[in-house]
């Protein structure tokens, strides 16, 4: 019997759904974990290792401290009334 796994690159290269899926999680993890661009790019690289995806991570990181700030200021905002009232 085959287990496959999420890390194996060549099931990830044959579906889409789950391509878009480990996209997305690369892009969670370089916005709310503060990974590098070459970390992004290493990790495009394992689903698609002729660079079709390289440009995402330039798109991403053209603008990423901007959106830092907005995600995180919209947490805030969001967090604080709840904390205000349980304590």
């Amino acid at each position: 019997m085959t287990v496959l796994t999420f890390n194996t690159p060549a099931f990830a290269r044959r579906k889409p759904d789950m391509i878009c899926w480990r996209v997305a999680a690369i892009y969670r993890s370089c916005l709310r974990l503060g990974m590098s661009k070459n970390w992004a790019l290493e990790k495009l690289r394992e689903i698609n290792p002729d660079g079709k995806r390289d440009h995402m991570a330039d798109i991403w990181f053209a603008n990423m401290d901007a959106v830092r700030r907005y995600h995180f200021s919209q947490i805030e905002e969001n967090v604080m009334p709840e904390l205000a009232a349980a304590a």
